[in-house]
């Protein structure tokens, strides 16, 4: 059905909304996406979930044209408290949110290179107390500052050579 800027009633309940190159399905109160919906955005993004007053509020997911996808809370259409974003490179964060940003205590993995670091994060940096796991068991922990480590403890793993004090 092609958009032309017009509002389409399926039912009482059920919208479909075309207007600037997006169209969204769901419920409406007020004039204003309200409860259980759909946005399909113009650049091919899609967000399927609970929206209040016309913006995203409560639970959902946002699937981007490039693969990545979020799941988790929204709050006045921004993520907010927990959730994860599973990156199309198989990257993937998990753990807090401010205002789309990662913030707040979580997880992000690197399958590709097995790094993994566990902590603070701060505008979408490692901020704060952390963990950053190496694929061959090592480890260090310590105090970054804006995405750098200031501080650090080394762990070997305990097949390292490094672990021997007699080495």
């Amino acid at each position: 059905m092609p958009c032309r800027g017009h509002l389409f009633f399926f039912s009482l309940l059920t919208v479909r909304f075309c207007l600037f190159s997006f169209l969204s399905q769901g419920n409406w109160k007020n004039d204003h996406a309200h409860g259980e919906g759909t946005l399909i955005y113009a650049k091919g993004d899609v967000f399927l979930g609970e929206w209040a007053n016309g913006v995203k509020n409560g639970q959902g997911q946002l699937t981007y044209k490039n693969g990545d996808l979020f799941q988790g809370s929204w709050v006045d259409d921004h993520a907010n408290g927990h959730g994860t974003l599973q990156y199309h490179n198989g990257c993937k964060y998990e753990g807090e949110w401010k205002d789309d940003r990662r913030h707040g205590y979580g997880t992000f993995t690197d399958p590709k290179t097995q790094y993994k670091y566990e902590g603070q994060w701060h505008n979408s940096r490692r901020h704060g107390q952390g963990t950053m796991n190496l694929p061959n068991g090592d480890s260090f922990a310590g105090t970054w500052t804006a995405g750098r480590c200031a501080v650090v403890e080394f762990s070997f793993a305990a097949n390292s050579p490094w672990a021997d004090p007699e080495f």
